[in-house]
């Protein structure tokens, strides 16, 4: 008896102690307050938001026509820009050289045009009075043709050297016309009327 007796205490004790170890029934969750407001009448902007590339309707591929190093660059990545707006600029000091070095070639053509010029003057003078060769005379106005030669050269070297300093187009024009002027008119005119 003493065993049954011990035996059912045991099974007790295993019932009451499995039952005492179930688990207890989680806390209900909070919920968050809820505000009302009231109806209002108001604008809304509908938009989708989706993953895309955007890509430039238009593009253009700068390529440099000059070399040197970059100073600046007036724009923004993305950003509209107008025609003839400066985008870059770069070191000018190579080429104001350059063109200081060209006006130095042509004043230089110059001071040989004008000497060359006044002794064709002279000798024309001379020949005039039969004070100097018909030979003398060829030889000055040879010299006259070839310094006139040397300061177009100067000009139109220097123009196809130097395209956009302002200085320099500006002395061409000058100095295309006053040559043309001094050179191919009377040229010119001494074919067309025979004089």
């Amino acid at each position: 008896m003493k065993a049954s007796l011990l035996f059912s205490i045991l099974t007790a004790g295993v019932l009451f102690f499995t039952s005492s170890c179930k688990e207890k029934p989680a806390p209900a969750p909070v919920l968050p307050g809820v505000v009302a407001v009231p109806a209002a009448e108001a604008d809304y902007a509908e938009y989708m938001p989706s993953i895309s590339n955007i890509m430039a309707f238009d593009s253009v591929d700068l390529v440099a026509r000059v070399e040197g190093f970059l100073l600046k660059r007036n724009f923004k990545d993305g950003e509209l820009v107008k025609k003839g707006q400066l985008l870059f600029q770069i070191e000018p000091e190579k080429y104001e050289a350059a063109v200081a070095a060209a006006e130095a070639d042509l004043l230089k053509a110059r001071a040989d045009q004008k000497n060359s010029t006044s002794d064709y003057e002279r000798q024309k003078t001379l020949l005039a009075k039969d004070a100097v060769s018909r030979r003398k005379y060829d030889e000055a106005e040879s010299q006259k043709m070839q310094s006139d030669a040397a300061v177009l050269a100067a000009i139109v070297e220097n123009c196809t050297d130097f395209k956009g300093s302002r200085r320099l187009a500006d002395l061409i024009i000058k100095g295309i016309k006053t040559a043309c002027e001094r050179i191919f008119f009377p040229v010119l005119e001494t074919e067309l009327h025979g004089n």
